[in-house]
């Protein structure tokens, strides 16, 4: 099956990474071990909650580098107080961990690469033990330009929800969740506030370059060719996992605020 794979593959090597992308409780957790499960067979990774490009964002800049400063320990310590998932990710761990303390000791004693070039070794010498690789974490919802400067011929699939079944799920949620709306107006708004711009980022891509999903689609089997297809691996065995929360399955978008509507319909347009 490899090198079959490798033969034909335009999405899935090194420099094609795959990432999901999704709101919290639009089901991108149940997708990604789905994801992380098929990877694993044909040699690669798919992390679960990685976090290491959201970090590298904010945590190793230009500035940082000019002043021969990175604190890759702190990256470190942040990526386990909520552990990554997925087959293989204690060995990715260690890979980052390395990584990380390479490239500062780079900094420290002086480097002329800049803040872009300099995350994108630490992210490939992350993953350079695996023919294939992607991640998941829902705030790439807001990095998708800098992921973009990092990996320009990355893959996404946005994983959508109706709005409601994601307040709804939110506003049920036991955990602690400082960060998450108090009541339905606002988990819209927010929904619309992670929606809205990727609708100019996707009127741009070419249609090999991203994928949209919907999550109730996807549990009922609607989703799985497309998947299958836009990955060049088969997900027919590995979504039965997924299933429909039939309380919230109910939805009509009459019911949507207008601007809140407009933004549904275009996304599902786009799929």
């Amino acid at each position: 099956m490899l090198h079959i794979l490798n033969k034909n593959m335009n999405v899935l090597q090194k420099n094609n990474p795959v990432f999901l992308l999704g709101v919290q409780r639009s089901g991108t957790t149940a997708l990604s071990y789905s994801l992380n499960h098929e990877f694993n067979k044909h040699g690669g990774l798919f992390t679960i909650n990685g976090k290491l490009i959201y970090f590298l964002q904010r945590w190793l800049t230009d500035d940082d580098i000019a002043f021969g400063h990175f604190r890759s320990d702190e990256i470190s310590f942040a990526l386990r107080r909520i552990m990554p998932s997925g087959i293989g990710v204690e060995n990715w761990l260690k890979k980052v961990d390395l990584a990380l303390h390479e490239a500062a000791a780079l900094v420290a004693n002086g480097t002329d690469l800049d803040a872009v070039s300099l995350s994108r070794q630490i992210i490939m010498k992350a993953y350079e033990d695996y023919i294939l690789w992607g991640d998941k974490y829902n705030e790439y919802m807001h990095q998708i330009p800098y992921i973009d400067k990092l990996f320009p011929d990355a893959k996404y699939i946005l994983l959508i929800r109706n709005p409601f079944d994601v307040s709804n799920s939110i506003l049920n949620w036991n955990k602690n969740k400082p960060w998450r709306p108090f009541n339905s107006t606002n988990n819209l708004i927010k929904w619309k506030s992670w929606h809205e711009p990727i609708i100019s980022i996707v009127r741009k891509w070419e249609k090999d370059k991203y994928l949209i999903i919907e999550y109730n689609d996807l549990c009922e089997g609607k989703e799985t060719e497309r998947l299958t297809n836009f990955l060049n691996m088969s997900f027919h065995n590995t979504l039965n996992n997924l299933k429909i929360n039939k309380k919230n399955s109910d939805f009509s978008v009459d019911l949507l605020p207008p601007t809140i509507r407009d933004i549904w319909l275009e996304l599902i347009k786009n799929r």
